[in-house]
């Protein structure tokens, strides 16, 4: 019984000298904000992509050169790695950050091909942005929002986390695929449109105007759409197509979701 006793004392001990250790790494691994904000600029290669990885707000210029400047306190800032591997840049803490003023980043380059935001941040698109083809990337809980227009021959919206895309946006081809639990509003006009949801998320494209419009739901999540000629919608989920323009329908519908008419 003593060595029954003395196997259990052992075991908690180890335990809790364990989660000590646990707790230990956890704090050595984030850092507090310290001093006041300052502003750095950094020197950086050419780049389409831009993946913010970290917390803050960014803000994307398009413009005839190539820029980038942060402000946070200095610890933060020494903290933030920006890196360029071919055509991407990422921009993330080493760190976890505790505590700590705003951080706010200004980035203009020439060429904008992809936004990408894999962290709890906000990123935020200033000025018309033209491209052939633009894609917005959500898979963290932050938001992608544009302030003016993305024109484009064809914008690509693909949303896997729990975060939100606002975009205004005027293209010929748009293709929109939500498996997350987020929500994504377009505002503009497109040609032809597709919107996918395998996950619980939603679509919001009322202001969305479109010529000719594809859904197809596998998930619980709802889309809005605005189409004029056709809407061509399959539903295998529990998620509804909610529309409004006047469209000829095309339905084929295995799932409990419905097509509605919202004009």
């Amino acid at each position: 019984m003593k060595t029954f006793k003395t196997s259990i004392s052992t075991v908690v001990i180890i335990f809790l000298a364990a989660t000590a250790f646990t707790f230990q790494s956890c704090d050595k691994s984030c850092i507090n904000g310290q001093g006041g904000v300052v502003t750095e600029n950094r020197s950086l290669g050419n780049f389409s992509i831009i993946n913010f990885g970290t917390e803050g707000t960014i803000y994307v210029t398009q413009g005839a050169t190539t820029s980038f400047t942060v402000e946070a306190q200095q610890n933060v800032i020494d903290d933030l790695i920006t890196k360029v591997q071919g055509e991407e840049l990422s921009i993330y803490n080493d760190h976890c950050l505790r505590d700590h003023s705003p951080i706010i980043i200004h980035i203009t380059t020439p060429n904008i091909n992809e936004l990408r935001m894999s962290g709890s941040g906000t990123m935020i698109s200033q000025g018309k942005i033209y491209g052939n083809a633009i894609a917005l990337v959500m898979s963290g809980s932050g938001n992608i929002q544009t302030e003016d227009s993305l024109l484009s021959t064809s914008l690509s919206v693909t949303l896997s986390g729990s975060g939100t895309i606002q975009a205004l946006a005027g293209n010929s081809e748009s293709d929109c695929t939500i498996s997350g639990s987020g929500e994504v509003t377009l505002n503009g006009f497109s040609n032809n449109s597709s919107v996918t949801i395998s996950g619980s998320g939603n679509f919001h494209g009322f202001n969305f105007i479109t010529d000719e419009t594809s859904v197809n739901i596998s998930g619980s999540g709802n889309a809005e759409v605005f189409a004029n000629n056709s809407l061509n919608v399959t539903i295998s989920g529990s998620g509804n197509v909610y529309y409004k323009g006047f469209p000829v329908i095309s339905t084929n519908i295995s799932g409990s979701g419905n097509v509605i008419n919202s004009n």
